[in-house]
């Protein structure tokens, strides 16, 4: 609540989208233009043509029972 951009979190699993336009449907463009919130999309490869040229791939990998790895590129 307390961060200096994001005033929101918004997470997206895109796993069932079957196409670009029920995206549009619940209003993707809106949500990742708002420049106040922070938007984390599962299954992102879904929806690739329609991913801004902006967006950071972050992947979190399991190592073991309690160790994750994340990764991003910049």
């Amino acid at each position: 609540p307390n961060h200096p951009r994001y005033s929101m979190l918004t997470h997206i699993d895109a796993y069932r989208i079957e196409s670009d336009d029920e995206m549009r449907v619940l209003g993707f463009k809106d949500i990742v233009e708002d420049a106040s919130r922070l938007v984390a999309i599962e299954w992102p490869e879904k929806i690739a043509t329609i991913m801004p040229a902006y967006a950071l791939p972050v992947a979190l990998t399991i190592v073991d029972g309690t160790t994750r790895e994340i990764t991003y590129d910049t």
